[in-house]
């Protein structure tokens, strides 16, 4: 599917005055086709979710007893890391390069070259699950604070490229010391290379899933909102980015004529009634709240928190809590970023950090893996 994933978006992939050449009848059926290919992408990368989460469970077993034979010395986040070229580290590795040459020539980015770093990952965006939000080729303002800041705060001892080989070389090292110990157990050495492997590439696939998924986000709202301008012609938007209040069955059924304008507008009302139902919500976290699993921990200093570790050392640095991607670009150098969670709009900023403390996650989250590249 990855293989073969470029050539297939290619033909939605469009600008917008590609998409106002086209008569309505052609937009509709690049509509219909967007939004195909959108589900069979997601239904992909699902897949490829549930295939980790069975990688995972069939790992454990193995990872226990070869950690019992080491002495309880095994590290399940070293084995894990060192996933090198992961989809989301590519744009932070072209980022640090073009920072790195903007600070040997001491200048700021010029328009040109923020416009061309945005063009080259133009499906990324401050929020990358909400298809509400612009994506970064609409966004320059964004763009451009993430170039100047990289600038900024530009270390070359933190170069993406060199972080990854470094832990590629540490998650080496630790698997052949945990075969080396397993010994003459035939079984459980293979299955235990076996199943780490089968974990590893996984997570990698993810990650590269994830990424066609989120070309896929910013392709149908490209399209989406194209519809919604002519709708908006029509009378039945007041806006083109009011098309978003629609599930896209009635987006595509009101560009086709099968809704009329009255029923649009009071379909635009319900989906906005149903976004402002949420705006006091809080998550009570079902999951965890009543089945956590909570790490075996020695006993914690008076107040302190306890968590799961997924990525291995101590760091120390003062405690920012950022509640949202604003508040988090105030981080400064060394500090630790706290936040309820991370999405990959915010790993641009991870190159900065001592360490994440997220309320939700997991050792193979999007942004333990992330972190563990970065050697936070």
């Amino acid at each position: 599917f990855r293989d073969a994933f470029q050539a297939r978006r290619a033909p939605f992939d469009r600008s917008q005055e590609e998409l106002r050449a086209l008569d309505d009848q052609r937009l509709g059926a690049l509509f219909d086709g967007v939004l195909a290919l959108q589900h069979e992408t997601e239904t992909s990368y699902f897949e490829t979710i549930y295939a980790l989460t069975n990688a995972k469970l069939e790992f454990k077993p193995s990872f226990e007893e070869a950690n019992r034979l080491c002495g309880g010395r095994l590290e399940y986040t070293s084995l894990v890391g060192g996933l090198t070229d992961l989809s989301h580290m590519r744009p932070l590795v072209d980022l640090f390069e073009l920072a790195g040459r903007l600070h040997r020539e001491q200048r700021p980015a010029s328009d040109d070259e923020v416009r061309a770093f945005a063009a080259r990952w133009p499906h990324h965006a401050r929020r990358e699950l909400d298809i509400a939000q612009p994506r970064w080729d609409e966004d320059p303002e964004l763009v451009r604070e993430r170039v100047d800041d990289a600038v900024r705060t530009f270390d070359p001892s933190r170069a993406p490229r060199g972080l990854q080989q470094l832990r590629k070389a540490e998650a080496e090292g630790h698997r052949q010391r945990a075969l080396d110990t397993i010994g003459r157990r035939p079984l459980l050495k293979r299955a235990f290379r076996a199943r780490l492997e089968r974990v590893r590439a996984f997570a990698w696939w993810r990650e590269e899933m994830r990424d066609c998924s989120t070309w896929m986000y910013a392709l149908v709202r490209r399209i989406a909102l194209e519809v919604g301008s002519r709708l908006t012609a029509r009378g039945m938007l007041t806006s083109a980015s009011e098309v978003f209040f629609l599930r896209a069955e009635e987006a595509v059924a009101a560009f086709g004529g099968a809704l009329g304008n009255d029923e649009g507008k009071r379909r635009v009302r319900h989906g906005q009634r149903v976004m402002r139902g949420f705006r006091n919500f809080k998550n009570p976290n079902e999951v965890a709240a009543r089945h956590a699993v909570r790490p075996r921990a020695r006993r914690a200093v008076e107040g302190a928190l306890v968590g799961i570790p997924c990525s291995s050392g101590t760091a120390e640095g003062r405690a920012r809590v950022a509640t949202n991607l604003d508040e988090a670009r105030a981080l400064a150098a060394g500090e630790v970023l706290v936040a309820c969670y991370t999405d990959p709009g915010w790993t641009p900023l991870f190159s900065r950090l001592a360490a994440v403390v997220t309320e939700s996650g997991g050792l193979l989250s999007h942004a333990a893996v992330i972190a563990r590249e970065y050697g936070i």
